[in-house]
């Protein structure tokens, strides 16, 4: 499990193409591209601050297509 806390944006045009959301981790600085299987509505929380926690994506946990972030697959959306 992952976890990173900063704001929820709707992901718009992108060089990489994957992931509906991305967020970037206030800590670590590193960026990630989010999708979700329908458990949790992430476009409820567009442009607020958030803990996300997810399961890294196989084939995508390193950002290797086309230099992108990690994708996490997210299970939980906290509001900070």
């Amino acid at each position: 499990m992952v976890s990173a806390t900063g704001v929820l944006r709707i992901t718009q045009v992108s060089a990489y193409m994957y992931g509906t959301h991305d967020i970037a981790d206030e800590a670590s600085g590193t960026s990630y591209a989010l999708e979700s299987d329908g458990a949790v509505d992430l476009d409820a929380y567009d442009g607020r601050r958030v803990e996300v926690y997810g399961e890294p994506v196989a084939g995508y946990e390193a950002g290797k297509v086309d230099g992108g972030p990690a994708l996490l697959r997210v299970v939980r959306v906290e509001e900070r």
